[in-house]
């Protein structure tokens, strides 16, 4: 879903684009993106004559991250969080909420204390 919206944006035929352009592109702030340069070490543009320039990458991932604050409503911290995650494998727990796979026993030994408490 995220990627199909990303490949949506008609980016010319460059290899790097100025913030103005980025802006443009997506929809966000020159400011906002300067920010986010702070907050998610995952951006890097590359600095040129003290111009930033953004490659196709580093657009789809700012896309991403947008996504995840202004459409999933994730704070700043949970973004970086996420972002930093990557796409490392997520599945539901039984309360539908999506947690990430972490440790290949943990349903066990959740039974197995689920079992004792019963008792």
């Amino acid at each position: 879903m995220l990627n199909e919206r990303a490949q949506e944006i008609k980016l010319p035929d460059k290899i790097y684009f100025r913030i103005g352009e980025v802006s443009e592109y997506t929809g966000i702030k020159p400011y906002v993106l300067r920010y986010w340069e702070t907050e998610f070490p995952e951006i890097k543009p590359i600095r040129r004559k003290s111009q930033r320039l953004y490659d196709r990458e580093t657009i789809y991932l700012i896309m991403k991250i947008k996504h995840m604050l202004y459409e999933q409503n994730y704070t700043i911290a949970g973004g970086k969080k996420e972002a930093q995650r990557g796409d490392e494998p997520k599945t539901c727990n039984n309360k539908g909420k999506r947690v990430a796979k972490r440790n290949p026993y943990r349903a066990k030994i959740y039974s197995i204390h689920k079992e004792n408490r019963v008792i």
